[in-house]
């Protein structure tokens, strides 16, 4: 037989999904209204739409650099005769998409940590910056030796993405972060629908 939890008294349809209980607890005390929130809490600071903005742009590098690649990265493995065995196009390119990946995850640490010490916005730039080039250079390598060499750059430039992430949580605060990290949480999904609708059409 499962047993009924009852509901606190203040739970109904306008209390936030997130409120913590623990969080001025003493401090509860119903209004008026009938409306069930804590007694003196904080105004809702105004989000920095520009820099919000600026993040969730830099934001979107990372997955349209990250998705190009795969309406034409089996066409172009064929182009570059990296086997004579169609079989096994499918492994050369999976490993070309996975290079980017790997150098990723082994660079975030590292990027994290410098950007403690040179700050975040020289970090930042220096990951676009060498996204940028990667990808040119993409284009232009005629071996698989160079399309790893140059997938492998792109995604260790991408490993600044944790300080991206640190910066949001810089500029906001818990009053707005609730508004803040859904707006830029689409960036990555918006950009994974970008990314090979541009690398179709250029393609």
């Amino acid at each position: 037989m499962t047993a009924c939890i009852p509901a606190s008294p203040t739970d109904d349809e306008e209390r936030p999904f997130l409120y913590q209980d623990y969080e001025d607890a003493a401090g509860l005390e119903e209004e008026p209204s009938g409306s069930h929130h804590p007694k003196g809490s904080k105004a809702v600071t105004p989000l920095p739409k520009a820099q919000l903005a600026s993040l969730c742009m830099v934001r979107l590098v990372d997955p349209i650099a990250f998705t190009q690649i795969f309406p034409y990265v089996n066409e172009m493995m064929e182009y570059l005769k990296v086997t004579e065995d169609h079989s096994k196009i499918g492994f050369y390119s999976g490993l070309v998409e996975s290079s980017f990946a790997v150098s990723q995850l082994l660079s975030i640490y590292h990027w994290a940590k410098l950007s403690d010490k040179i700050g975040r916005r020289p970090v930042i730039l220096i990951g676009i910056t060498g996204i940028a080039l990667t990808s040119f250079f993409l284009g232009l390598s005629n071996s698989l030796i160079g399309v790893l060499i140059a997938r492998a750059l792109g995604g260790f430039f991408s490993g600044n993405i944790a300080v991206i992430h640190s910066v949001l949580g810089e500029i906001t605060d818990s009053t707005n972060q609730a508004i803040a990290f859904p707006i830029y949480g689409l960036c990555w999904p918006f950009g994974a629908i970008v990314g090979p609708l541009i690398g179709g059409t250029l393609s």
